[in-house]
């Protein structure tokens, strides 16, 4: 995908000063102090605006100007200031050191290219942007565990767009017509959904009982600014329930950081996907980078091997069991659940073994001896002294926690999927997007009139009955077309640390709905193999887990967020 936005001239020389193109949709950034990198990141999540525009905004003084001044005063001063910053004799940072730098790259060359010390790229970090990009993108970034990125978020931003991706293989087909149709009818679905859900949370939550849930400040606040504040939550509460229909083809915004080493495998392994989209997507980072880590990014080319996993070994393991369930008429009924795939019965006692070798002149075994001779209310009692001191901003438990890992496997919907797969320290393994898996509702949905839960199903429905037409040409390629409420599995491997820290951070009230159950199921499942971790030494039968947590003897180590609070802000 291009970028769409024009720049003068005075704009395009001063934008290359920070980027390395001012056409291209996904870019690097260049002597950002890495505070104002986040912060031009940052704006993704509530501001659809090109991070090219933001830095423009920077350097005209947009952000800070006079705003009871005249329009025609304000853009007089906008045009002065960039031009100011033209005349400057600005020096980019970077250009201090250059004079060492075909000396730095002569070094790299031999000790990178030719004895392949890929070490030094492991330091070597890069900012990148991507504008316009699909979600299918996004979701292939997101398994590089070393990218760290920024998204547009769902909840703040209105996806009604038009630019959606249209996939070249498809609309050369004679898909592409339904390809469309499809489109149109979930994006239409999605505009339905924000005007139905804006109308159930405003009689849900009428504006005189919400103002009474506000703030002593805000309560003094005048009416317009509270009319707003109003809107604008309520809003983004309909967007909650709107994002289910969002087609994989609606484009998002993101910014990121990369490793050149990380960076040039994403680019070899791209190269070879089945989507013409994110073989573009490498190009432009190719290019990018190439720029910006010219003697870095050497081993670029194609790599099959990988390229054969992103095909999914070409249909070479694929099994004919689901066959029957595939041509049915309805997608299967699946709900949402968390299986637990693997774990270790002696968890409780590795772990204390861990804490008792750290803090004593004992080997593992040694320690394991001793804990092996304790009581199972002693081993509690050992926990609780764990996190005797920890406070609600401190986010992790033990070194021993982290030693180990248990498997999830989260049934979930894709946007729910598209949270809960950023914790990239988790290894992670997700499958084809297909609606034979079926669809989750939104649970607020419940609530609502009957024709707009018929409205609902009948979309997924349509998008299901498309998907069986163009996946046998297309299995990868029809993704583009499938809502984000479309049911898929994310399996984790992850350390009892991490666990911990996903259902604090993704319990919290203000966070959607879907990934918030995902958690509890989670925090279920956890406390039924490991009862001890919510100081248990037997998980309590017939109680759900919000009765268990609530009980619980011991809720230093697992923190789930159970409360309700004020809407989103």
């Amino acid at each position: 995908m291009e970028s769409v936005t024009q720049y003068t001239e005075e704009e395009r020389q001063a934008l290359l000063k920070f980027v390395t193109s001012v056409d291209d949709s996904i870019y690097a950034v260049k002597d950002i102090p890495p505070e104002i990198f986040g912060a031009l990141g940052s704006y993704f999540s509530r501001n659809p605006k090109d991070f090219r525009d933001h830095i423009l905004d920077f350097l005209k003084g947009t952000l800070t100007e006079d705003g009871e001044l005249p329009e025609e005063q304000r853009i007089k001063q906008r045009q002065e200031n960039l031009q100011k910053f033209l005349k400057s004799s600005y020096q980019p940072p970077g250009e201090i050191l250059n004079a060492g730098l075909n000396k730095s790259r002569d070094f790299f060359t031999r000790w990178y290219g030719k004895y392949g010390h890929k070490s030094i790229a492991n330091v070597v970090w890069q900012g990148f942007v991507g504008m316009g990009q699909s979600q299918l993108v996004a979701r292939q970034l997101a398994f590089d565990q070393l990218a760290f990125f920024i998204e547009m978020s769902t909840r703040y931003v209105d996806f009604n767009n038009a630019n959606w991706y249209k996939d070249p293989d498809i609309m050369a087909s004679e898909f592409a017509a339904l390809y469309c149709e499809t489109m149109e009818m979930l994006i239409k679905t999605y505009n339905y959904f924000i005007e139905q859900g804006k109308n159930h949370y405003k009689r849900k939550y009428p504006f005189e009982m919400w103002r009474e849930k506000q703030t002593d400040a805000d309560k003094q606040k005048a009416e317009a600014f509270l009319t707003r504040k109003y809107d604008r939550e309520m809003t983004a509460k309909a967007f909650d329930i709107a994002r289910y229909c969002l087609p994989q083809a609606m484009p998002t915004n993101f910014a990121w950081i990369l490793d050149a080493r990380s960076t040039e495998f994403d680019i070899a392994s791209w190269k070879e996907h089945p989507l013409a989209e994110i073989r573009n997507a490498a190009a432009m980072i190719e290019k990018a980078g190439g720029q910006q880590l010219p003697s870095l990014l050497k081993h670029t080319e194609n790599n099959p091997y990988y390229g054969d996993k992103l095909h999914r070994y070409k249909g070479d393991f694929k099994q004919n069991i689901n066959a029957a369930m595939s041509e049915t008429n309805h997608p299967r009924p699946l709900k949402k659940a968390v299986h637990i795939t693997q774990f270790h019965p002696g968890a409780l006692e590795l772990i204390l073994s861990h804490v008792l070798a750290n803090n004593n002149a004992l080997s593992f075994e040694e320690a394991k001896k001793i804990i092996q001779h304790k009581t199972e209310q002693e081993k509690i009692e050992m926990l609780k002294r764990l996190v005797a001191k920890r406070s609600m901003f401190d986010e992790w438990v033990d070194p021993g926690f982290q030693m180990i890992n248990i498997g999830v496997e989260f049934v979930s919907d894709v946007g729910a999927v598209r949270d809960l797969r950023r914790h990239q320290k988790n290894e992670r393994c997700e499958q084809i997007y297909t609606l034979d898996m079926g669809y989750a509702e939104p649970m607020e949905m419940k609530e609502m009139a009957k024709e707009v839960q018929q409205t609902f199903r009948q979309a997924m429905e349509q998008a299901h009955e498309a998907e069986k037409k163009m996946r046998t040409q297309f299995p990868f390629q029809v993704q583009y077309i499938l809502p984000m409420a479309t049911l898929t599995t994310l399996r984790m491997n992850m350390d009892l640390d991490q666990v911990q820290y996903m259902i604090y951070t993704r319990s919290t009230p203000e966070g959607h709905p879907s990934y918030r159950q995902d958690v509890f199921n989670l925090c279920e499942a956890v406390a039924k193999i490991y009862p001890w971790i919510l100081g248990y030494e037997k998980y309590p039968e017939h109680k759900n887990i919000f009765e268990v947590y609530k009980d619980a003897p011991m809720k230093d180590i697992v923190r789930m967020r159970t409360e309700e609070t004020q809407l989103h802000q």
